[in-house]
């Protein structure tokens, strides 16, 4: 063999070794790689390349052994060389190679070394991950509670937990740590996959062993496929946490999101506020609706000329038309996060609802919301405070999805609307899309404009039949005319994800919302003090306020990478549109009881803030009644409360105008409760005493709170005020 013809083999050699190394280095935890090639191809790539290069260092070795004109069958030394090969990955080399060629041709001894290297380094990654995965797992899940300022916690299984681990980055993956019971077979392809496991339910050893009380950042999310391990979870972490002292629980950093799916009444989550406000719940299609509703406020689906954004009010009285094909649960979840939502001063709430099987949930709905559906006067005991002027008009149709009597019907409501969304959700993604598409052939036949309709379809997964261009062929951007496009929402991989389930940003507006109330005067509350559904609350209150932006010409948007400032220009700008010079002023002048501008004979003038401040009302008496509230009798009320949480039912849920009706019952009431005094004082002093009651008794202020406080609500936020072209 030639000096050339080694030393050539040798530089060979040390390619392969290299390309094998990096290859198995760069690509091992890569998630681009997943479903392009195996997830084992790095390193059978790192192998082949390995033993090539050792093949052809101990062929040379074997060959420069051979006496000056003495041969060896080819065979021969294939098989010596393959054998020798075999042993290095072994760590045992005999070196079939001599030392004098190593001597003589150092480029050859540098292969060599390299090559018997690499061949124990792959040996060592082997026994690794066949025989010391469990412990290796082990000194990660240490490792991770001493070093990482934030770890993520997922408990329980099923297809929904299957779907979240598979959304996790890598990132995320290094960071997150399941707890789940698993046969061998899926524990072995946790292991092997990379990801940090504790193989046993979820109780309160395992969390300690899993760092969730530590004082580091921790996110757990409860998510197996039956609420009854999620809620054995949450009563777990309540118990421990409330065991330990108050300096103890201050120290401790968890957050613990919590699933259901099958629960209505929020009674079943009060045990956790024992917790304070560190347990959140969520129904994942909860989640589907706020997403679905945050990207499309009811300002998005009616026509701009409907607005006057001088006022931030509509024109005039408007029918828009909301229409749900399909009521099961995600459905469900939107007509009831749309009701606490879509509201607009001068328009109805009105839906129609279809389903070939409906009146089962039509019955749960209507009990459980049963306020939308009292007519004024029905409502048991009499004696209230004004009802609001816009109504709920729910109409529940036993319809099948595909039948002419269906479409017929539709287009005949569609046709009478200003303005029409049709969320279409039936279980399955080609019914749904094959519906859409009939729909919009139907609203094409009944000439409907594209502006006076859109067609939304949830979808679970990303397949063909959702496509944008098999669902929409032929609609392009900038040349809509009057064509209708269908949108697509809610894939299961857009919902279970770490972003989707914690939602930081909006649970942070929510909170400086919460905080906030009277510029963080006597109303505001720690978070950590409110009840779930007082919670809940100021999250609907933070969904709200793109629809708000957009009825003074503003947009709300996320910005995901964090990058981007306010543009100081635009808070300008929408502080003029606002008012909020005038705010901030009467805020500050004690002579205005309630922060609201009126008219000289005493009514609520018509200004953008006031009209803001009226929406918000309107939006808070909906989510109330959604969420089975009614409202309190006046016989009910007294001087230190207009609401009881028990009988869930509350004064407040009333127009605008009824709270000064209200504020001035309390305020007459606080009076009466010490008589002699009130009699015996100075009539100026009486005035003032009355005054300063009818101002403490006041709830209008807190509608006005929310726009008020905005730009501070929502500093540490993604989110960012923008002018509404350019949204």
């Amino acid at each position: 063999m030639t000096p050339q013809t080694i030393i050539q083999a040798s530089y060979a050699a040390i390619a392969f070794i290299l390309f094998g190394v990096f290859f198995f280095a760069l690509f091992k935890n890569k998630e681009k790689l997943k479903g392009r090639i195996s997830a084992k191809a790095p390193r059978a790539v790192f192998f082949l390349c390995v033993f090539a290069a050792a093949a052809i260092l101990n062929w040379i070795g074997l060959s420069s052994t051979l006496e000056e004109g003495e041969t060896a069958p080819w065979i021969f030394k294939l098989m010596a060389s393959f054998g020798t090969t075999i042993k290095m990955f072994g760590v045992d080399w005999e070196g079939a190679n001599s030392p004098a060629l190593a001597a003589e041709y150092p480029i050859y001894g540098v292969a060599c070394a390299l090559c018997f290297a690499a061949a124990v380094l792959f040996t060592a990654l082997l026994v690794i991950a066949v025989f010391l995965k469990s412990l290796l797992n082990e000194v990660r899940i240490t490792l991770l509670r001493r070093t990482a300022k934030k770890s993520y916690i997922i408990t329980g299984r099923g297809t929904r937990q299957e779907t979240l681990v598979k959304s996790l980055t890598d990132e995320q993956k290094r960071r997150t740590i399941i707890i789940s019971p698993c046969d061998e077979d899926e524990k072995k392809r946790y292991l092997t996959e990379g990801y940090l496991l504790i193989d046993a339910e979820a109780d309160e050893e395992t969390l300690i062993k899993a760092g969730l009380f530590d004082t580091r950042e921790t996110v757990l999310i409860s998510i197996a496929d039956d609420d009854e391990s999620n809620l054995a979870t949450a009563r777990t972490i309540t118990r421990y946490f409330a065991s330990r002292s108050e300096s103890l629980r201050k120290k401790m950093n968890f957050t613990a999101h919590i699933m259901y799916t099958n629960i209505d009444r929020t009674e079943h989550f009060e045990f956790s506020e024992a917790a304070e406000g560190r347990i959140n719940f969520f129904n994942p299609y909860e989640i589907i609706a706020r997403s679905f509703l945050f990207n499309n406020p009811v300002t998005r689906l009616i026509p701009p000329g409907f607005i006057e954004t001088q006022k931030a009010r509509l024109k005039k009285r408007a029918n828009i038309l909301h229409v749900f094909i399909g009521f099961g649960q995600a459905n469900v979840q939107l007509l009831k996060r749309s009701i606490s939502i879509n509201q607009l001063l001068g328009a109805d709430f009105n839906a129609v609802v279809i389903d070939e099987d409906i009146k089962e949930n039509e019955a749960a709905f209507r009990n459980y919301s049963r306020g939308l559906f009292t007519k004024e006067g029905e409502t048991p005991g009499g004696g209230f405070f004004p009802s609001p002027e816009e109504k709920y008009r729910i109409e529940f149709l036993e319809m099948n999805a595909l039948s002419t009597e269906m479409y017929e019907t539709l287009i005949e409501r569609i046709k009478a609307a200003d303005a029409a969304s049709v969320v279409i959700c039936l279980g399955e993604d080609q019914l749904s899309a094959e519906t859409a598409m009939e729909l919009r052939q139907n609203c094409y036949e009944a000439d409907i404009p594209g502006a006076q309709v859109s067609i939304f379809v949830r979808a679970y997964k990303h397949s063909a039949i959702v496509g944008d261009d098999v669902i929409n062929a032929g609609f392009k951007k900038g040349n809509e005319g009057g064509l209708i496009k269908i949108e697509t929402f809610g894939f299961e991989d857009k919902i279970f994800s770490l972003d989707a389930i914690c939602d930081k940003d909006m649970d942070t507006l929510a909170k400086h919302i919460a905080e906030n109330y009277s510029g963080g005067g006597e109303y505001s509350v720690s978070w950590k003090n409110l009840i779930n559904h007082e919670r809940d609350s100021n999250r609907y209150a933070a969904l709200s306020i793109r629809t708000k932006l957009n009825l003074l010409g503003f947009d709300l948007i996320f910005d995901e990478t964090g990058k981007t400032t306010q543009d100081e220009t635009v808070l300008q700008d929408f502080a003029a549109a606002y008012g909020m010079d005038r705010a901030q002023r009467l805020r500050a002048d004690k002579a205005y009881l309630d922060y609201i501008e009126r008219n000289p004979d005493g009514s609520i003038a018509d200004t953008p803030r006031n009209n803001i401040a009226r929406l918000e009302h309107q939006r808070w008496n909906s989510y109330y009644l959604v969420n089975g509230w009614l409202p309190l009798p006046k016989a009910k009320v007294s001087a230190a409360a207009r609401k009881n949480q028990r009988t869930q039912k509350h004064a407040c849920i009333t127009t605008f105008e009824g709270l000064d009706e209200l504020a001035a019952m309390q305020a007459g009431l606080r009076s009466a409760e010490a008589p002699e005094v009130w009699i015996a004082a100075p009539e100026a002093e009486r005035s003032e005493r009355y005054r300063e009651a009818l101002r403490d008794c006041d709830t209008k202020h807190l509608d006005c709170d929310q726009m008020d406080c905005l730009v501070g609500n929502l500093k540490d936020t993604k989110y960012r005020i923008v002018r509404k072209d350019a949204g």
